[in-house]
């Protein structure tokens, strides 16, 4: 009889190390199944070591669905279905897929915007939920060639109207515009001068811009 025990005893204990060491299945759904298919196209992981991995992986979806134009997308529920499943349901409500950008014409130069929007004016732009990212990376460049290499370019006051997005251009510009007042080589004491103007092009005085810079020293 002690036998007995002590086989079952073994056997169950070595399941349970198989079952703890398996692998977690995230499932998401939608409301539907288009809404379904929306979130598939994120081809979000699936196996998962814990519950933090899981959590984090669900709010990375709906990250991304944010930058589809799901700016109201909710989790409605993230729970546990069996021993090594998770079901996540998000709602995805409306999709918006082009924003009204309000920015002051002292701070963006209108021709930038031109190179990133079709439509603009004197007081705002329109762009694609897509291209936000993309395009305020555009303009901090901008900003940077024109000596400004440490100012902060985001979206406020974000807000619908009608079914339409609205935000304001918030452009944070540090100190006043920076120079180059001095070029200092580490490393190698005979390094020609002549190599620094004529070929990378870097001399004093000249508007600091941190990306050819950058591409230069490299």
């Amino acid at each position: 009889m002690k036998k007995n025990y002590f086989i079952a005893l073994l056997i169950c204990f070595t399941y349970g190390i198989k079952t703890n060491g398996q692998d977690l299945l995230l499932n998401i759904s939608g409301n539907n199944i288009l809404e379904t298919s929306k979130i598939d196209s994120c081809n979000y992981s699936k196996k998962h070591k814990n519950y933090k991995s899981i959590s984090k992986e669900v709010l990375r979806v709906q990250n991304l669905l944010y930058k589809q134009g799901y700016i109201e997308n909710k989790l409605n529920k993230l729970e546990k279905f069996n021993d090594s499943t998770y079901k996540a349901k998000i709602e995805l409500n409306k999709l918006y897929k082009n924003i009204t950008i309000h920015y002051k014409a002292n701070t963006i130069q209108k021709k930038w915007l031109n190179s990133i929007s079709n439509t603009v004016t004197d007081t705002h732009f329109i762009l694609t939920l897509k291209d936000i990212e993309s395009s305020l990376k555009y303009l901090n460049a901008k900003l940077s060639e024109q000596g400004y290499p440490f100012s902060k370019i985001k979206l406020n006051d974000i807000t619908t109207s009608k079914n339409a997005l609205i935000a304001h251009l918030d452009v944070a510009i540090k100190n006043k515009k920076r120079t180059i007042n001095k070029i200092k080589v580490e490393g190698y004491k005979k390094f020609p001068k002549s190599y620094l103007k004529h070929f990378l092009k870097i001399k004093k005085n000249q508007t600091f811009n941190l990306n050819p810079v950058n591409k230069k020293t490299e």
